[in-house]
């Protein structure tokens, strides 16, 4: 089995972004594609057989692992490096992360891309309300440097919908089930009466710092793991730091995607794999055992920052099974995740569309289908990223939606 993955639209940040599955028998016929990570160079991880694979990597100019340390003034207080930008949100001591969401079984995905469910207010100085429509679920794939990364894992959520009565107000973005483990920043919220530095919640001290001999974060080492944190004692100099964050490895669905990962000379590898189905199912994970699905999925790279981040408009797609060079696109298909975002499901221009042709209107498809798809006006074309029969296929699809007018 081969993975094929079609990129409609340029990537963010340089962002390249390969999937891997099983090898091709001896047999095949086609030329055999990278199907194993194993015939790649620098390769981070081992591959499994019933895995799915991907190999993401993007440029970044800072290796942003701080965040949030504690720092001892030359006063001999302590106080958490923060430098909030006007929203309140921390863009200088964070880190590095990267996001996938992938459609379990929402139509309104399929369209649109993460916006439907991550920005569905469209307002971009409030961004924090995650729903999805109602019956509607996605699978966010949440890589951090510093909070999941130390324990080879990514955050693994899903997005559910406002009645499920699962959601935390507006925000139904949900951490996957779990047993144990997870991350927490390291002062007395957290911990409470078990934080050994503050152990009432009056002092503004770390809890607890790093095991002996590497008590102090360093420039590599900015987190704790949970198993090897030791009570806080101060005996430090001005200008140390003890990490700010505590972490331990996931155990239970959420963590069920494994990453490893490096920075070097400016860019990120990121290695992804996870288990083509899960014992979570549907209600939690995109299962990749459909050979005829087409899977749609978006994109996001974070430099640094707490939301702000490099994203594109709807989704991409990627395919399960065997292939012929690449898998034609239908037109209903290429409908869907490239024009549907701004010209709607059915042909009539969305509210904010600003220039979008109304393709629903015969007076409008008598002039302007082939151009539209081509590029035209403020509209980038797909000529470069289509095959002609891809291109005819998606502008027979545009011209039916005029007919039934």
């Amino acid at each position: 089995m081969v993975l094929v993955l079609r990129a409609l639209r340029p990537l963010p940040c340089g962002l390249t972004l390969a999937v891997f599955a099983a090898c091709p028998q001896p047999d095949d016929p086609l030329p055999p594609p990278p199907c194993s990570p194993s015939t790649t160079a620098n390769t981070l991880r081992s591959f499994e057989a019933d895995e799915i694979f991907f190999v993401a990597t993007w440029a970044d100019p800072t290796h942003s692992i701080e965040r949030r340390p504690w720092v001892k003034g030359a006063d001999g207080a302590w106080a958490r490096a923060s430098n909030p930008d006007s929203s309140g949100h921390e863009n200088t001591w964070y880190e590095d992360k990267f996001a996938i969401q992938w459609n379990i079984n929402s139509p309104t995905f399929a369209t649109q891309g993460c916006a439907a469910s991550c920005h569905p207010t469209g307002d971009p100085a409030s961004p924090g309300r995650k729903s999805n429509p109602d019956g509607e679920l996605t699978d966010m794939w949440h890589w951090k440097s510093v909070r999941t990364e130390p324990n080879g894992q990514l955050d693994d959520k899903h997005i559910s919908y406002l009645d499920s009565g699962d959601c935390s107000g507006e925000n139904c973005r949900l951490a996957d089930s779990k047993e144990s483990g997870g991350y927490a920043d390291n002062h007395h919220g957290q911990f409470g009466a078990d934080c050994a530095g503050d152990p009432d919640g009056v002092l503004a001290l770390p809890c607890f710092m790093g095991p002996e001999g590497a008590e102090r974060m360093t420039d590599d080492v900015s987190w704790i793991y949970d198993d090897e944190k030791q009570p806080f004692e101060d005996s430090f100099a001005s200008d140390d730091r003890i990490a700010g964050m505590i972490t331990s490895a996931f155990v239970g669905s959420c963590g069920d995607v494994e990453t490893a990962a490096r920075y070097d000379d400016g860019e990120w590898t990121l290695e992804i794999a996870r288990s083509r189905a899960t014992a979570a199912g549907e209600a939690e994970d995109v299962q990749f055992t459909d050979e005829t699905a087409e899977y749609a999925f978006g994109l996001a790279v974070f430099d640094n920052t707490q939301i702000n981040h490099a994203a594109t408009g709807g989704p991409f797609l990627m395919f399960l099974g065997e292939r012929s060079g690449e898998p034609p696109l239908s037109g209903p298909s290429l409908y869907l995740a490239q024009c549907a975002m701004c010209h709607g499901t059915d042909g009539v221009a969305l509210e904010g569309a600003a220039g979008s042709g109304d393709f629903d209107d015969p007076a409008w498809q008598d002039e302007n289908s082939q151009a539209e798809i081509e590029g035209v006006g403020a509209m980038s074309g797909y000529s470069g990223l289509l095959t002609a029969d891809e291109i005819e296929a998606v502008a027979a699809h545009v011209k039916s939606l005029g007919e039934g007018s």
